[in-house]
């Protein structure tokens, strides 16, 4: 994969695009190309974050040059690249934020027409690489994040227009619309039953449990929904965490992930669960793991199945023996009892 500034330059002058349609336009084709550092989300490492978060990259280190994989990055990288290429589309911005002792969120400013914007492009990745509509360009929880300034707001409407011009809504559709469609097809249990109807003779006539219904819709999500196919377009191990959370929360209803409230949080019987192998640190894993009736089941994300596919403990002890850990905090329901069990 490849970016190249001066080419993007030249496609929003050819295409006419004002200065707002610029921004957006550069805002998307840069997050196509970045993931966020799993490591600093989840190691806890104070000396790993500073680190990744003064590391300094430049427009220069990416631009038209061909990348094997996608850069990771955190919020001050891809907020410093961001301004880059704003600069260079004469276009005014600062970042906001950057304390190097403190590692606070970095957000870029957007000045045009008078008009200030809050983005965050590392906040977007996952959104952009799976056509969502974005969540932190000009958006009011950037007004909140922000603090101490008043920001301006796009509303929903004025940025599909937006993105419809730049090629970036196509079809009139956002992958949000997509999902809206299969969630009501999915989490209505009795449409959902007549769907497996259909589909097979031994579900006829029957009455389906609550814990079967989850897992045969756990199945269908996991295969029906998938990775892009074209590694360019692949996202990695966070992206996919964040779609496929995203996924879950909508075509599952509250009472299948066993939400509760208590007090001001919620808590769910279903989690993401990351590790990382000991003997290659850059391999890495995403379990997801949920309650169905009085046991958990487990999905493993796949690179070759570009998905999840559902595994066991066994398979889990397995992947320890041969290196898999988990990160600080992340837990696997089951695995330590069913460890000590096979060592008897």
């Amino acid at each position: 994969m490849k970016i190249d500034i001066d080419e993007i330059l030249e496609y929003t002058k050819n295409k006419g695009f004002n200065k707002l349609e610029t921004a957006r336009y550069i805002y998307i084709k840069l997050g196509e190309i970045f993931t966020y550092d799993v490591n600093t989300v989840y190691l806890m490492s104070d000396k790993y974050e500073e680190e990744s978060y003064n590391n300094e990259i430049y427009l220069k280190d990416i631009n038209n040059k061909e990348l094997d994989k996608k850069m990771e990055i955190t919020c001050k990288q891809t907020a410093d690249i961001l301004k880059e290429c704003l600069e260079k589309a004469k276009i005014d911005s600062e970042n906001i934020g950057f304390v190097p002792s403190e590692l606070k969120h970095v957000t870029t400013i957007l000045k045009i027409d008078n008009k200030k914007y809050a983005l965050s492009l590392s906040k977007d990745l996952a959104n952009i690489q799976k056509g969502f509509k974005t969540q932190f360009f000009a958006a009011e929880s950037e007004v909140k994040e922000a603090e101490g300034e008043k920001f301006d707001v796009i509303s929903e409407k004025e940025m599909k227009k937006i993105d419809k011009r730049i090629g970036y809504c196509k079809n009139d559709l956002y992958m949000n619309d997509v999902i809206e469609m299969l969630k009501r097809e999915i989490t209505d249990d009795e449409t959902f039953k007549e769907y497996l109807y259909s589909k097979s003779e031994e579900f006829k006539g029957k009455e389906i449990k609550k814990d079967f219904l989850l897992k045969y819709k756990l199945d269908f999500i996991f295969g029906h929904i998938k990775n892009n196919m074209d590694p360019d377009k692949r996202m990695d191990l966070y992206e996919t965490y964040k779609y496929f959370k995203t996924i879950i929360k909508e075509l599952l209803t509250p009472e299948e992930r066993g939400v509760r409230i208590l007090g001001n949080n919620h808590h769910s019987e279903d989690k993401f669960v990351f590790g990382y192998n000991s003997k290659d640190f850059s391999e890495k894993y995403l379990i997801y793991q949920i309650k169905s009736g009085n046991k958990y089941i487990y999905y493993q994300y796949d690179n070759e199945e570009l998905g999840f596919k559902e595994i066991n403990l066994s398979e889990i002890s397995e992947e320890m023996k041969n290196g898999m850990q988990l990160y600080p905090y992340q837990r696997i329901e089951g695995i330590e009892e069913y460890r000590k069990a096979e060592e008897r």
